[in-house]
């Protein structure tokens, strides 16, 4: 897509940080908007609804690492702010590395950057240290197997490459991301196809391997999709790690689209209870006829803003509702969202 140049006056678009979910959501998603479209922004208002307002330390590696990626100018960035100005400029390294400190989600951080890949012209490789699998964030096997392959659909040309493991509360995980030079295209997910298979991963640190939490929590999720008759390919690995944690992530393969879940485990959450939580999700999607699942939903929502599309969810969540609002700030599109139905179409508008 065609990207504003430097050196040109621009527009500062205004952002009202309190709206809809009024997360860290609207950061993330203007940071990734503001450098795929080289639009500056001002935010206010910043997670206005929370208990403790303002930029916290996982948002604060939003902006920094993409102030970074795009050598932007920022005002704002510093913990507890309830406002950030923020101006990028053209995307010239090839090669970074990012240390979140302690668990800050690595998924979290990764929604930021991995729509800015659109627009590269030349591979770059990125090495973010953190946590892969740690709570109210999507699993690392999440964001692999589940966003990035629905994303190939689109052709989206990026590989995520889990080095090692990092829980709550000290991560240490680490990962790369490489991304290809691309060219999105239309899609449309509002057919399954055929129901080709399912899989699914579950870990857990090695501290917990007396316990069985990887088998325990692998077993309570397929006995459910056996008794469906969907056999499920489950993988299953002890990891080290500085901390102790654990996660199982499932997905089930059609077609045309993947539907997935995953849940985190935690001190005193019996693992039977983090794989019933995930099979349970799961499931839901599977009987509501979504096309892809509500997390997956929200997520999508910057790529077929880009190159057209529509998609069919379980239900149109508030961070799906947010980020629509945020994306059409910088992109000449409006959102068509059928809460009833569960479905979000693009309409290309002229400005």
């Amino acid at each position: 897509m065609e990207r504003e140049k430097e050196g040109t006056s621009k527009r500062i678009i205004e952002i009202d940080g309190s709206y809809g979910s009024g997360g860290g959501q609207i950061i993330r998603t203007a940071l990734a908007m503001s450098a795929l479209t080289g639009k500056p922004f001002h935010i206010t208002k910043i997670r206005a609804k929370r208990k403790n307002p303002g930029l916290a330390a996982q948002h604060l590696s939003s902006v920094n690492t993409v102030a970074q990626l795009c050598d932007a100018k920022v005002k704002g960035n510093f913990f507890g702010s309830e406002e950030l100005w923020f101006e990028p400029k053209e995307i010239r390294v090839e090669k970074l590395k990012i240390n979140i400190g302690t668990a800050g989600s690595i998924s979290l951080v990764l929604q930021s950057l991995m729509p800015i890949m659109i627009n590269i012209t030349k591979a770059l490789e990125i090495e973010i240290t953190g946590g892969t699998d740690v709570g109210r964030a999507p699993s690392m096997d999440y964001t692999n197997k589940v966003l990035l392959k629905l994303l190939e659909k689109m052709g989206y040309n990026g590989q995520i490459q889990i080095l090692k493991r990092g829980f709550f509360p000290k991560g240490g995980g680490k990962i790369i991301f490489r991304a290809e030079p691309m060219h999105l295209k239309h899609y449309d997910f509002n057919e399954r196809g055929k129901l080709l298979r399912s899989g699914g991963i579950s870990i857990a640190s090695r501290h917990l391997e007396k316990a069985r939490v990887v088998e325990r929590q692998a077993n309570e999720a397929k006995k459910f999709l056996e008794l469906l008759g969907i056999p499920i390919e489950l993988e299953k690995a002890y990891v080290d790690s500085i901390s102790q944690g654990s996660a199982i992530t499932l997905w089930i393969q059609f077609e045309n689209s993947i539907l997935g879940s995953c849940a985190i485990g935690k001190k005193a959450k019996p693992s039977e209870q983090v794989g019933k939580e995930a099979i349970n999700s799961l499931l839901l999607e599977y009987k509501e006829n979504a096309v892809v699942d509500f997390h997956a939903a929200d997520q999508l929502l910057p790529y077929i803003a880009i190159a057209g599309g529509s998609l069919k969810t379980s239900k149109i969540s508030e961070h799906a509702k947010t980020n629509a609002f945020v994306i059409e700030k910088f992109l000449p599109v409006c959102f068509k969202i059928n809460e009833k139905m569960g479905e979000i179409k693009v309409i290309k508008e002229e400005r």
